[in-house]
């Protein structure tokens, strides 16, 4: 069965020193992504603003209030396998925000992350990351 096209609503979050937070993926339903690092997000929700669910997305699983400071200029598409064999298409809005409250959960918090960890932008290519973070990344220097 095909599922899609799925938003997703992603944030490249900024602490105050310029680093990025990414989260470790723990995940049973597509195990291509299971143990990969991501930037924080989710499912905008039906009738959901894209800019409401990344900041909703981001309290949920870092526990951090962000201020969204731009929609970053460029649409990616994902495709996945699920466990069961169906494939899904999903489609990223990537916003660049700033973390401006808060306090950062522990990986115990969201059964999704088993991680959460602030990174200098240039060292993330030393993490296994899920297709597109890294071209995401790349964006905030545009």
């Amino acid at each position: 069965m095909n599922k899609g096209p799925i938003p997703i609503a992603v944030a490249a979050i900024r602490d105050k020193q310029g680093r990025l937070l990414l989260a470790k993926r723990r995940d049973k339903k597509f195990k291509e992504a299971n143990g990969l690092w991501e930037l924080p997000g989710g499912h905008v929700e039906f009738k959901e603003d894209a800019a409401k669910a990344v900041v909703r997305e981001c309290l949920e699983e870092t526990g951090l209030k962000v201020k969204i400071l731009r929609l970053l200029p460029k649409l990616y598409n994902n495709f996945w396998r699920d466990a069961k064999g169906d494939h899904y298409h999903t489609i990223l809005v990537a916003y660049e925000c700033l973390a401006v409250g808060g306090k950062l959960h522990d990986s115990k918090h969201d059964y999704k992350i088993s991680d959460l960890r602030w990174v200098w932008p240039d060292e993330i290519i030393k993490y296994k990351l899920l297709p597109k973070t890294k071209e995401i990344v790349a964006l905030l220097n545009t």
